[in-house]
């Protein structure tokens, strides 16, 4: 397998720690006094943020945004190399995920570029909606997908306390691998390799924010063409849209890996702009302003 793969193969997989908010310098904090409390009821809440998921889904597939994500890797001297930028449409086409590339390096497609590149979106979104109606996985790819109950279950909580995020008090909580707890799966033996904090908006029952560091090494296919270091981080932020709904914002990802027989450091840094409604039909088009009827 080409270098190049191995490195955005472990961008998705440090990428898949996302899905704990639902899908970033984006680490700064705002200025504010931590309000120390009592650890809350951690159980309870979870049902409320899993009650919510199907309202807060619905509203996010209504919305269509620009996808700018910046991959290089850094030097000894820590300057970039080998800088790739690349722009897309993200949206849903139903229940499915697209990321639609517009851009490269910040030129827009050719005209033929695109045209391939939307009958690719066509295929892949054919072939998503032909294993969702079959309720099959995609067994070409290994799919991580970590989900709040899977870190509540692998890690221990700590550090409850108020915080302000963008305006918004929201609940800050600590978490940490559990070290009596031995992982069962894939997932739960990933998310028990990871610590770091998460930000919670009770009001809206929605996760704002992520920051996760790896504590342990990961192995992917054995250790054979890869593995990712210790000390390998992801922050994760979202902003509010509408004042309806948390969407991303953006995330960076900064790792450190080997890749065959050499040693990589790299960082993905994402964003998400220009959030607004859209419906797709055979191209994606925004949604119009409604017109007056004529008399």
């Amino acid at each position: 397998m080409h270098e190049r793969r191995i490195y955005s193969f472990l961008t998705l997989i440090l990428t898949a720690i996302i899905f704990v908010c639902g899908l970033p310098a984006f680490s700064q904090q705002m200025p504010s006094k931590a309000k120390s409390m009592a650890m809350p009821d951690m159980a309870a809440l979870l049902e409320k943020l899993r009650a919510n998921q199907d309202k807060i889904e619905a509203i996010e597939k209504n919305y269509i945004c620009t996808k700018t994500d910046d991959q290089f890797e850094l030097d000894k001297s820590g300057k970039k190399k080998d800088e790739e930028i690349r722009q897309y449409d993200f949206y849903y086409d139903g229940d499915i995920p697209v990321q639609r590339l517009v851009a490269k390096d910040g030129k827009p497609l050719s005209e033929s570029e695109q045209k391939k590149e939307d009958e690719r979106v066509k295929k892949s979104v054919a072939k998503a909606k032909e294993r969702e109606a079959k309720n099959e996985e995609d067994s070409g790819k290994r799919q991580v997908t970590l989900g709040i109950a899977t870190f509540l279950k692998v890690s221990e909580l700590s550090n409850a306390r108020k915080e302000q995020y963008k305006g918004h008090e929201v609940l800050a909580v600590d978490f940490a691998p559990n070290p009596t707890y031995k992982p069962k799966n894939r997932n739960e033996d990933i998310a028990h390799k990871i610590s770091g904090t998460l930000w919670i908006d009770e009001e809206a029952l929605q996760v704002v924010k992520l920051e996760a560091k790896l504590v342990q090494g990961m192995k992917i296919w054995g250790g054979l063409l890869a593995s990712i270091k210790p000390g390998s981080s992801l922050v994760f932020e979202q902003e509010r849209v509408n004042n309806e709904i948390w969407l991303p914002s953006g995330y960076v990802i900064d790792f450190s890996a080997r890749i065959l027989f050499s040693g990589k450091r790299g960082e993905v840094i994402g964003t998400y702009t220009n959030y607004r409604k859209f419906r797709v039909d055979t191209v994606i088009k925004p949604v119009e302003a409604p017109t007056e009827p004529k008399p």
